[in-house]
C-alpha cells in the first residue's frame, strides 16, 4: 500500500486517470451517476497508497468559501441527486469542526437521502476520533457503522451521519 521513496515523487502515469475532470460540473463535484455525486471535500490523507487514482489532487484546498457555496448550490438545484458521497483525499483528515459544518449543509437539503464517508483512515490512522455536537447527533435517526477492510482488523466504529 504505501510506495517505495521512489514513487513518492512519480510524475508517471495519468493526470486523472479516472477522467474526474469531465465530469465536474462545478469544482468540487464528480457527477457520473443521475443519483449520485462524489464530493472531494480536501486533498488531505493519512498515507499515499501506491495505487491512489487521485494523487494528482493531494495539494487540493479544503472544500470552503465559494467553492463550498457552489456545491451546495448544484446539490439544490439538482433534485434528482439523493447520495453524496464526501471523499478526497480523505474526509476525516478535516476538522471535526468541518465534518460537522458539511454535514449540518448536506442534511439540509432535503432530496439528499444518503450521506457517505470515503475513507481509509480506519486502517491507516487507528488513533483517529471524530466528535459531535449533541446536536448534530441527534439530527441522524441512527448511528452509521464504519468498517475498515484491513486485514485482520477487528475494529468496527461507529458515527453519526
Amino acid at each position: 500500500m504505501i510506495p517505495g521513496l521512489s514513487e513518492w515523487d512519480s510524475t508517471g502515469g495519468f493526470p486523472d486517470p479516472l477522467k474526474e475532470g469531465v465530469h465536474s460540473p462545478v469544482p468540487g463535484i464528480v457527477h457520473v451517476y443521475p443519483d449520485r455525486v462524489a464530493v472531494i471535500v480536501t486533498g488531505k490523507c493519512a498515507t499515499r497508497c501506491r495505487f491512489c487514482l487521485r494523487r494528482w489532487m493531494l495539494t487540493e484546498p479544503d472544500l470552503d468559501g465559494e467553492r463550498l457555496d457552489r456545491v451546495i448550490g448544484y446539490l439544490r438545484e439538482n433534485v434528482e441527486i439523493r447520495d453524496v458521497l464526501l471523499t478526497g483525499g480523505d474526509p476525516f483528515m478535516l476538522d471535526d469542526q468541518v465534518i460537522e459544518n458539511l454535514l449540518v449543509k448536506f442534511r439540509a437539503i432535503p432530496h439528499i437521502d444518503i450521506i457517505r464517508f470515503g475513507t481509509r483512515t480506519i486502517s491507516t490512522l487507528t488513533v483517529l476520533s471524530i466528535s459531535m455536537s449533541p446536536e448534530t447527533k441527534a439530527s441522524s435517526s441512527e448511528p452509521i457503522p464504519i468498517c475498515g477492510n484491513a486485514p485482520g482488523s477487528k475494529s468496527v466504529r461507529k458515527y453519526y451521519l
